[in-house]
This record gives C-alpha cells, sequence and structure tokens, in this order.
C-alpha cells in the first residue's frame, strides 16, 4: 500500500498505511503491534486519541523520542530505561544489543517473566525483560517467524521492476504457508522435517516427469523406394 490519493504530504507513509488499516477498530480498545518501518510518536498519539492500543520497536533517532534514550549510558544485560508521557511510553532494553520499544499498552516500570539466553560458550544466561518487550515478542511472533523462514531460501533475482519483486515474495509467501500448514498437519515422517526438505520435495512434485532435454533427431537418411 502507498501513500493514498489526499493523503498530506505532512504524514509519514507508514503512519497512513497504519490510519488506512485501522479504520475499523477506531473506539474499540484494540492492541496492534508494528516494525520499525511504522512506528513513530506521532503514530502512537494518534491511534491512542483512537482508543486504539499500540506496540512497536522504533529507531532511536525517531522524531519526538525521548533525546537522553539517544545517547545511552554503559548497560548491561538485562538492564533498560523507561520515559513516560501520559500513557505513552519509550523504553530501551539491553539484549544482546540496545533495542528501543515505543508503546501505549503497558506499564512503564513492570516486568515481565525474565527470559534465558544462551552464550556462545553453551551456557545459559537469565535476563530481566521489561513487559512492553514481553508483549511485542508474544504477538509480533508470527511476523518475525515469517521473516526468519523467508529469508533463509529467497527466491528470484534482484530486480528494479516491483512487479517482479511482489511476484516472488507472493510465491514465496505460499510456500512458506504450506511448509506451516504441512508441519501443523503432522503429514511429516521425519520428526526434524526442515524447510529444506519441504522445498525440495515441493520442486520434485512441481517439475514432475518434466524433462528440458529434446529427442535427438534421428541420424540415419530414411529408405527411399522408387518403383517403375
Amino acid at each position: 500500500m502507498g501513500r493514498a490519493r489526499g493523503q498530506r504530504q505532512s504524514i509519514p507513509l507508514g503512519q497512513g498505511v497504519v490510519e488506512r488499516l485501522t479504520e475499523s477498530l477506531v473506539g474499540k480498545n484494540f492492541h496492534v503491534f508494528f516494525d520499525s518501518f511504522f512506528t513513530s510518536v506521532s503514530l502512537a498519539r494518534v491511534l491512542l486519541a483512537k482508543r486504539i492500543f499500540s506496540c512497536g520497536t522504533i529507531v532511536r533517532n525517531r522524531k519526538g523520542f525521548p533525546s537522553d534514550l539517544k545517547s545511552l549510558p554503559p548497560l548491561n544485560r538485562g538492564d533498560f530505561l523507561t520515559r513516560q508521557d501520559g500513557n505513552l511510553t519509550a523504553t530501551v532494553w539491553m539484549d544482546t544489543r540496545p533495542v528501543a520499544v515505543l508503546a501505549t499498552n503497558s506499564s512503564p516500570l513492570q516486568e515481565s517473566a525474565p527470559v534465558s539466553r544462551r552464550l556462545k560458550n553453551g551456557s545459559t544466561v537469565v535476563v530481566r525483560r521489561p513487559q512492553s518487550f514481553a508483549n511485542y515478542q508474544t504477538y509480533f511472533r508470527g511476523v518475525d517467524l515469517f521473516d526468519q523462514l523467508r529469508s533463509k531460501y529467497s527466491i528470484g533475482r534482484q530486480s528494479r521492476k516491483w512487479w517482479k519483486y511482489l511476484l516472488h515474495f507472493l510465491i514465496n509467501v505460499a510456500i512458506i504457508d504450506a511448509f506451516i500448514i504441512f508441519k501443523e498437519s503432522g503429514q511429516s515422517r521425519k520428526n526434524r522435517y526442515s524447510q529444506q526438505d519441504f522445498r525440495l520435495a515441493l520442486a520434485e512434485e512441481l517439475i514432475g516427469n518434466f524433462s528440458g532435454r529434446k529427442e535427438p533427431k534421428p541420424t540415419h537418411k530414411p529408405y527411399i523406394c522408387q518403383v517403375g
């Protein structure tokens, strides 16, 4: 979806998309989650005024983000800093790296259950986690899982033509959706049936008995019989 006809140029493209997609949710106290491409302070305020609560990762240099959270002091893993303005909270959490979330649907002081992280040496460590990040990771997990699956096996080639990118994207979506449904159906005979196994099986089914080899032309000359 691009910029709608008549949409003010002052509204960022991502904000305009979210506003149009959530028109049917106005006044119903729904919670929406999105990634950093769409998240902005202005979008969070607009949605909150419409009684739509939101949560999303955000780039720390985005306009309106608290200036003292843009340059961080040294933080240990599990530490987090939060700033609040009414129902709007901005939180920076140190996981493997600093990550920022902007939310209107979580308490700034509440923490969720800690999470375990595996270290390079094979050991695990327990890490504190703010509630806003727990909400985001819980309800945005499907999109993250899809992005992980899609990034492993890309199809098509780079092209400046948008319709080719869209075509390859939709084909990849269909393959990933089919793989997830196949896994959920329990039809796999392998305990660890990977996406690669599924794609290879799918390719074999699509190819079938087709062969791109041309039939060899006869090398002998036809026998001609003359009568008379």
